[in-house]
């Protein structure tokens, strides 16, 4: 080959090599693991039970307690059939239970039988009392404080279970207060049974609502979700000005608590259960029994299968619905709330999991307020979502300038929001 050609064959070939182009340069934004937000005060979630030797299990996030009142446990189909509405704890419990039963299947307990022969690790805590601030149990103070020091010193919790007295102004006898009645305890609920009890609006129940005039509740404002959470908030704010923080239960009935009075209904419990978790419940207990002569019964979830009938069948679909939710959702309940309005017109509780932010909303019908309609829900800006999945719903909601729109049909109506964060 000539030099000549040689130089055509290399220009030929450069001419045919194509030109490279410098793809342009994309980022990744990472998932945020924090918001920048206030966060909602708290006890610590799961680590808070690491103080106690023996509630170690209850560290773990995929763990959040929901218990049932004053069971018996006697055999293993009191268990399953427990554990099938997604029942992990009992809190109380009567005759002699079968606790070795409870522990086989991974449950927990908190109970006063110091004494029971199947004593193991599954009970993570002791019971210091019921209601002590009534029934003619005296001086609430030192019942619990007798109470605890007659209980032994082995690294277990301390549980009270309060009625709502607790929560009204001036109710605690002169010399005591209810912040001491906290004191003595490393958890504790209160119960007043809204739907079930019309006596619990016949008291000054949102002393802290100026446009009420510490007035009355109608029974339309008695009968309605946001007052079980209501029952927590209160409940958080009178442990932390106790100068501790501890772990609050919510508490609601699953059937006919006083036999003069109206069974709450499916869609009831479920939406009192979301307030309570919205207000910062930290484990739900359901009280279990019925009286009077309608379906009376000693454990409403276990009716059907046990007694026959159907007296609690929906509600016991309704209930395994929620705890469904809860279980899938633990890891996402054991995180820190975030403090943000969302629409001032609707309950809601903002978190954080795995780069993604979850809204929990229902509406909050509190008196001059609504708890239906559709409402707009303003996401914090470092929420970059382009759209929210409605968790268990199966649809999805653009996010526009900000903020999504959704309807609540009535005031049992809640929705659970997953968005990129």
């Amino acid at each position: 080959m000539t030099s000549s050609s040689s130089a055509a064959v290399t220009a030929s070939a450069s001419s045919a090599t194509p030109s490279t182009t410098t793809p342009p340069v994309t980022t990744t934004v990472p998932p945020r693991d924090e918001l920048d937000l206030p966060l909602v005060p708290w006890e610590g979630g799961p680590k808070y039970y690491g103080q106690f030797a023996k509630a170690g299990a209850w560290t773990d996030p995929n763990f959040f307690p929901v218990a049932v009142w004053g069971a018996t446990v006697g055999t293993q189909e009191d268990v399953d059939l427990d554990k099938a509405v997604g029942i992990n704890t009992y809190l109380e419990l009567y005759d002699t239970p079968r606790l070795d039963l409870i522990r086989k299947a991974g449950m927990f307990a908190l109970h006063d039988q110091t004494t029971n022969p199947h004593l193991g690790s599954e009970t993570v805590g002791w019971l210091l009392a019921d209601e002590p601030e009534q029934f003619g149990q005296g001086d609430a103070l030192n019942l619990l404080r007798a109470n605890a020091s007659a209980l032994p010193n082995d690294g277990r919790m301390r549980y009270t279970n309060f009625t709502a007295n607790m929560i009204w102004p001036n109710y605690a006898p002169e010399g005591e207060t209810a912040e001491q009645w906290l004191d003595v305890n490393s958890a504790a609920s209160l119960d007043t049974y809204w739907y079930g009890r019309y006596m619990g609006c016949d008291r000054l129940s949102y002393p802290d609502l100026p446009a009420l005039n510490q007035s009355l509740l109608t029974e339309a404002e008695c009968y309605r979700p946001f007052n079980y959470g209501y029952g927590v908030t209160k409940q958080r704010e009178i442990a932390a000005s106790s100068g501790k923080m501890e772990s609050v239960f919510g508490f609601v009935e699953n059937g006919r608590p006083y036999a003069e009075n109206a069974a709450i209904k499916p869609d009831q419990l479920r939406g009192s259960v979301m307030s309570m978790l919205i207000h910062g419940a930290r484990g739900i207990n359901y009280f279990n029994h019925t009286y009077g002569d309608w379906c009376t019964s000693s454990n409403n979830f276990r009716y059907t299968a046990q007694q026959g009938g159907d007296c609690y069948a929906e509600m016991t679909k309704a209930a395994t619905k929620v705890n469904g939710q809860i279980k899938a959702l633990a890891p996402v309940l054991n995180t820190q709330s975030y403090q943000w309005e969302l629409n001032p017109s609707l309950d809601t509780m903002l978190k954080l999991h795995d780069g993604n932010a979850y809204v929990f909303a229902m509406g909050k019908g509190i008196p001059g307020g609504t708890a239906t309609g559709s409402f707009d829900l303003t996401l914090p800006a470092d929420v970059r979502g382009t759209s929210v999945e409605v968790v268990d719903e199966g649809r999805t909601i653009p996010v526009v300038s900000g903020k999504f729109t959704d309807t609540f049909a009535s005031d049992t109506t809640y929705h659970i929001y997953k968005v990129r964060a």
